[in-house]
């Protein structure tokens, strides 16, 4: 993991020299408000419904000797027309155009200013903070996140732990096992199956013998089984004594200079939220323009499809010892209905599980053949196994050394080959810029630096065979070795897979030489002139991916926050030295949890209604290195990778699809993608900003589906984007785009017109939100010395890169906690408005800290 907390160091420094203001404000005119969903709900022309999960396809890939990425469509809607959609005008009445982006200040929050501080400074207040963490941590409710916590709670009964999961962990319908037994506590929710599970997970554990039992609902059941999700639900508990959790955040607060004026504004969760009114204004753009090119919404029998769905029906049988009778449970019904079991088992069966498995590959180009080959096979994991436990996968040069390093380009030339690591472990075959893999058994040559001959030997055969070949060149032409053999891509693939064994892929390229065109007319023309050692910083990229079934409860999410940031203290040391490579290995990723909740914040705006996950949304957080820039410049993105939706609303005790809500659900999760982001100043990119930014420049919209293949020609986008637009309307969805980009990227809003899942999208077949920010290593900032400058004074280069890392934590982690901690404690529905509102908010002040480093002179 070297090369990962290079990384965080390099962000590290860049948050130190930075400034922390929202780079996506935008000051306009202030948008108009009113929930547009539910003006639209009740005029919806079409009868809007939601098909089950695995009906719809997205990105159906898989890699092919030429490193192709054929789409299989799953059943789509009879083909729409196309339509341009005009810019709005003061007089339009039908006609929508999105709100600006607004800013998202604390006022007084951020405006903290702290004098100068040494390592002595950080050391005593992080060990002053350290046990008011800790008391935090201990004073929640840990039953509801830890099963044994809850069984402790429940005193072991086993009618009471019945009552428990039948009272308290709401019903809601999806297919196969999705959440599992900690899911479904985390969340309060699930099916009958993960009810089933959590149910018999706490009576096993209070030494009862249980069973799941699997039988067939009727119509009359199922429909009444469908409609149990439109009972009033209860709120959930606190997460803890409210008064003492206050007073602990209130202590924080104040150890870290917050004045009483600020920590008191800190406590009452905002009144309004800036995104929710972005939101209404995005959702009425999208079906307004969905209405004006003719796009049919919604699927006629999808409540028939939920209600057959839902006959698929699991319970629970339970006893105290094998000589007493089986006890029957119905976790997921109010009243129990008789039913006579087809089959039990103690654990269900691989194939009723979600499951998602991780794969990379690289392609190498030989001459004028593209040959793709596997670096990271078939990782697969259940979404259950996978709840609250993201995984970081990145290739680490085997040369990076952080007393040696100098620039990445010349690292990287220098490079013998990549290692793929996941989750601190070595995984997959080893690769180099060459194309050429290796197995992981024969690495250990490389300490003697064998591998390294053999390979330049090897290189030097083939470029010896390409140059008397005469490869690509006339007499009197030189051949270039490198485009005879060469790396050429490098991606990585996530496949959801469904119950049913339905597999949706989608590919992500981190590194493409090629080109989505060349590559589809099997052309191994190399169409990038970016040297490859600077290209390939591409390959380095952090991926923490992340598998979320069902939204956290408060506790959770605070003993998560109050964890990460104990293990970030921990970094600190009264010796200045360098923290180990284990310490720095064990900081636990957190992303999940900031975007889940940001994620779930907003359904709570929305009344009579519920919102659920039918199937893994799955998202990753990235942090690389742009290439080619002349001072080093990073970036973060958040890729949602897929984020399916199920949404209802509610009336006289029944549940009915909503399509427009669906998409306000997508609308939302796009503006809040960019939660787990640091939000420095730079330069920042999504699909929102795309839309705006072409209205301004006069760019008219347009709305494609899958009848308007043939136009896509027509659209000045680059051949990567309109390949990504290919494959989305291959796949049934409706897009709306501007008709030309403003910038190298373009950005659209992807439409499933069935379900009404939506997702902003980008170039690179992206659902990101992304930032880029230049690195200024070799400057002086306000005052402090940067990593480059404390070296110059001769200190060593240990402490100076330990000095950059404390420095980003004191002004960025410790603010954000306490922004997204007050929120969390302060209200139960203000979690995701905390994170979004409390994003660049300084805990230790703005202060800068200088140089603590010994010097040698």
């Amino acid at each position: 993991m070297l090369l990962k907390n290079f990384l965080h160091i390099l962000f590290a420094l860049s948050i130190f020299i930075t400034s922390c203001s929202d780079p996506r404000t935008v000051q306009l005119e202030t948008p108009t408000t009113g929930n547009v969903v539910q003006q639209l709900e009740s005029s919806s022309t079409s009868s809007p419904a939601t098909a089950p999960p695995q009906a719809v396809a997205t990105e159906r890939v898989r890699p092919t000797a030429t490193g192709e990425s054929p789409i299989e469509p799953p059943p789509t809607t009879a083909p729409q027309p196309t339509a341009t959609i005009p810019l709005a005008t003061s007089n339009t009445t039908t006609q929508i155009t999105p709100a600006p982006l607004a800013t998202l200040p604390i006022a007084g929050v951020t405006d903290n200013p702290m004098p100068n501080l040494t390592l002595d400074d950080v050391v005593q207040r992080a060990n002053a903070l350290a046990p008011l963490l800790q008391g935090l941590r201990n004073a929640l409710d840990r039953s509801q996140f830890d099963l044994i916590a809850l069984n402790r709670a429940l005193a072991f009964d086993g009618a009471a732990i019945v009552d428990f999961v039948r009272d308290e962990i709401f019903f809601e319908q999806y297919v196969g096992v999705l959440r599992g037994a900690e899911g479904a506590l985390l969340g309060r929710a699930g099916n009958a199956l993960d009810q089933s599970i959590l149910l018999t997970t706490l009576l096993e554990d209070a030494g009862y013998e249980s069973r799941i039992a699997h039988g067939t609902l009727s119509t009359a059941q199922a429909t009444a089984l469908v409609n149990q999700m439109a009972q009033p639900r209860s709120e959930p508990p606190a997460a803890g004594d409210k008064a003492l959790l206050q007073e602990i955040l209130d202590e924080i607060m104040a150890l870290q200079g917050f004045s009483a004026e600020q920590r008191a504004q800190l406590a009452v969760p905002p009144s309004g939220n800036p995104y929710q009114e972005i939101t209404e204004s995005d959702t009425q753009f999208i079906l307004n323009a969905l209405d004006q090119a003719g796009v049919t919404l919604g699927d006629p029998d999808a409540m028939d499809a939920l209600i057959e769905e839902a006959r698929d029906y699991y319970w629970v049988e339970y006893r105290l010892n094998a000589f007493d009778p089986w006890e029957t449970a119905h976790p997921a019904f109010a009243d129990a209905p008789e039913l006579v079991a087809d089959e039990t088992f103690i654990e269900p069966p691989t194939e009723l599980y979600h499951r998602v498995r991780f794969e990379t590959f690289i392609e190498q180009k030989i001459d004028d053949q593209l040959i793709v080959n596997p670096i990271v096979e078939d990782l697969e994991s259940t979404t259950a196994d996978l709840v609250g436990r993201p995984f970081v996968y990145q290739n680490q040069p085997n040369n990076l050394d952080y007393a040696t390093y100098t620039d990445m380009p010349s690292l990287l030339a220098e490079t013998g080959h990549f290692l793929p690591i996941i989750n601190n472990e070595l995984a997959g075959s080893a690769f180099d810029l060459d194309g050429r893999i290796y197995e992981m058994d024969l690495l250990s040559l490389d300490r003697y630096g064998v591998k390294q001959i053999f390979q330049t030997q090897a290189r030097q055969l083939e470029q010896a065979i390409g140059a008397l070949d005469g490869i690509g060149a006339d007499s009197d032409e030189t051949t270039n070795p490198d485009d005879f053999i060469t790396l050429t891509a490098h991606w990585i693939e996530y496949t959801l897979i469904a119950p049913n064994g339905f597999e949706v892929t989608h590919r992500r390229y981190a590194l493409d030489r090629i080109g989505a065109e060349n590559r589809a007319n099997q052309d191994a023309t190399i169409i990038d002139p970016t040297p490859l050692p600077d290209a390939a910083q591409a390959i380095l990229t952090t991926n923490t991916v992340m598998v979320l079934s069902n939204h956290n409860n408060v506790a959770y999410n605070l003993d998560r926050y109050a964890q990460r940031m104990l293990q970030e203290i921990a970094l600190m040391t009264d010796d200045a030295q360098v923290p180990s490579l284990e310490t720095l290995q064990a900081i636990m990723p957190w992303e999940d949890v900031v975007l889940n909740s940001a994620f779930e914040d907003g359904h709570s705006f929305a009344e009579n209604s519920i919102s659920y996950r039918p199937s893994a949304t799955v998202a990753v957080y990235q942090e690389g290195i742009v290439p080619s820039q002349a001072q080093t410049t990073l970036f973060e993105r958040v890729d949602v990778v897929a984020n399916p939706r199920r949404v209802f609303t509610v009336a006289a005790g029944e549940v009915a699809p909503s399509i427009p809500q669906a998409i306000r659900a997508g609308v939302w999760e796009t503006h809040a993608e960019g939660a787990p982001m640091r939000l420095q100043a730079g330069e920042w990119f999504n699909t929102m900003i795309a839309i705006r930014t072409a209205q301004a420049a006069g760019i008219g919209m347009r709305v494609l589906n899958s009848a308007d293949l043939d136009t896509l020609a027509t659209l000045s986008h680059s051949a990567e984007t309109k390949a990504n637009l290919r494959q989305q309307l291959e796949a049934g969805y409706a897009i709306i785009i501007p008709e030309s980009a403003t910038s190298s990227q373009s950005g659209w809003w992807r439409v499933d017109p069935a379900t009404g899942e939506t997702l902003g999208m980008t170039t690179g077949n992206y659902g990101q939100a992304q930032v880029e920010y230049v690195l200024l290593i070799f400057s002086l900032v306000n005052g402090g010395l940067s990593t480059a400058g404390c070296v110059n004074q001769g200190s060593d280069l240990g402490c100076c890169l330990q000095q950059a890392y404390v420095s980003g934590l004191i002004t960025f982690a410790g603010g954000y906690y306490l922004a997204a901690l007050a929120g969390l404690i302060s209200a139960q529905a203000a979690t995701g408005t905390a994170i979004l509102f409390g994003v660049g908010t300084d805990t230790f002040g703005v202060g800068v800290v200088p140089n603590f480093c010994p010097t040698s002179g």
